[in-house]
């Protein structure tokens, strides 16, 4: 059990890197979407930071601290989704996008929450011991958690287009 904790723990965490990323090279996106005035960039860029440096963290250590601080942010990022989605607004987590926030990613957020917490209480293994105890399989792994990571943002981003264009497409039939 703490196993699958800790692979959805680094799972939780890798997802910060790239809206981290996208928050730092483009600023600009994730602060409209929030509604936010042109003036808070800077502490959007700094939200970046404050991403990739906890997924970091959490993915080297698993410090219960660390992952505790993952799942009060993600009970954030799903407070926020909640209100993108009421507004019928793009969360801009990863950069440009005019999908709206839709119920599968404020489920995301909210699940991740949940697990992220308990594995707090339990405590996990962080993701780089697969360096150290089994380098022959551990690189593969996180091959595999990054391409993880990459369809949990396709999710989120492409998933809702998808529906939608699905729905045009059998609406004009």
């Amino acid at each position: 059990m703490t196993l699958t904790l800790a692979v959805l723990v680094a799972l939780a965490a890798g997802l910060l890197v790239p809206a981290g990323i996208a928050k730092l090279r483009a600023p600009g996106v994730a602060r409209a979407a929030l509604g936010l005035p042109r003036r808070t960039e800077p502490w959007v860029r700094t939200l970046g930071v404050a991403e990739l440096g906890l997924a970091a963290a959490v993915l080297a250590t698993a410090a219960r601290p660390a992952v505790a601080a993952l799942g009060v942010a993600y009970v954030a990022f799903t407070a926020v989704a909640l209100r993108q989605r009421a507004r019928g607004a793009s969360c801009g987590c990863f950069g440009a996008s005019d999908t709206p926030t839709g119920w599968h990613h404020v489920l995301l957020d909210g699940v991740a929450a949940a697990v992220v917490m308990a594995a707090a209480v339990v405590g996990v293994r962080p993701a780089s011991h697969l360096l150290t105890d089994a380098p022959l399989a551990g690189v593969p792994l996180l091959a595999a958690g990054a391409i993880a990571v990459a369809s949990l943002q396709l999710v989120i981003t492409a998933l809702p287009d998808l529906a939608t264009a699905r729905r045009t497409a059998g609406g004009s039939s």
